[in-house]
């Protein structure tokens, strides 16, 4: 019999839902990436970063990076321990990857903290 905390655990496994340390580790993994493609003149918009506006929102979800030069456009989205393989990352993976397909000049990219 699950008590009512390993329920929890259990449901916010099921969601992605990270714990402090990670979320730590997720921002500071966003930061990094998107201060990169800023670095290579990409217009960045960024969730969770400060320095940066945050992202629209993409077939309804928001992704962690929305970087664009010219044409081009790039969605990234970090995923954590917890929340890869989450009904979350799941839904967002199959979206963005939709997204992406439905232009040449769009991309999808992951990064997964370990």
């Amino acid at each position: 019999m699950k008590t009512y905390a390993s329920a929890n655990i259990a449901e916010n496994l099921e969601a992605g839902i990270r714990n402090s340390r990670e979320s730590k580790k997720h921002r500071k993994v966003i930061r990094q990436i998107a201060f990169a493609y800023d670095r290579e003149s990409y217009e960045v918009k960024a969730d969770h970063i400060k320095e940066f506006e945050t992202p629209e929102k993409c077939v309804l979800m928001r992704p962690d990076i929305r970087a664009s030069k010219k044409d081009e456009e790039i969605i990234v989205e970090v995923e954590s321990k917890n929340s890869l393989g989450s009904r979350r990352d799941k839904m967002q993976r199959r979206e963005f990857s939709k997204w992406a397909k439905e232009d040449e000049n769009r991309d999808f990219r992951r990064e997964t903290l370990i």
